[in-house]
């Protein structure tokens, strides 16, 4: 004969173990915004990441989405202070930048001189790691840029004898 009781200690126990993966992990909020969305325009991007812990993080991972262009950023700011290029790395190669810097629960990183794509297209993939292995952001959060063409600065036409 097979007990199919179950204890309130198991019960219990169960709910505990369901529930531990929520208070290891450190649930991110990311927001991605620009300062012109123009395809093919030199702009600024602000990524504005919360996390909800108060853990030191020493390194942090900017993800951009394949389609922009990181390879003339004049400058990089976290919360206002201007980074030293011994601060951070461009890798053009899978479009991040890697700061390494000490940054609290908040964190406001401001990168100038980044080029849009050349398309209006919408972009999905801005995501953000640190070195904190705790954190994670939610499956949720979707960090969507939709570009807008630009507006036709000046036109030149010239012709020909046969046109």
């Amino acid at each position: 004969m097979v007990n199919n009781k179950v204890s309130f200690g198991q019960i219990l126990f169960l709910i505990l173990f369901l529930t531990l993966p929520s208070y290891l992990s450190c649930q991110t909020s990311l927001s991605v915004s620009i300062s012109n969305l123009n395809i093919n325009a030199a702009t600024t991007y602000t990524y504005l990441i919360t996390f909800s812990d108060s853990a030191i993080r020493s390194l942090l991972n900017l993800n951009f989405p394949s389609q922009v262009a990181l390879g003339n950023i004049s400058s990089i700011f976290v919360n206002s202070t201007a980074l030293t290029l011994s601060q951070y790395t461009v890798y053009s190669s899978n479009n991040s930048i890697v700061i390494n810097k000490t940054m609290y629960n908040s964190v406001n990183v401001t990168v100038t001189n980044v080029k849009n794509p050349p398309s209006a297209i919408s972009t999905f993939n801005f995501t953000i790691s640190s070195n904190n292995s705790n954190d994670s952001l939610s499956p949720s959060i979707y960090n969507m840029v939709n570009y807008s063409p630009g507006s036709l600065q000046s036109c030149l036409y010239a012709f020909s004898g046969t046109t």
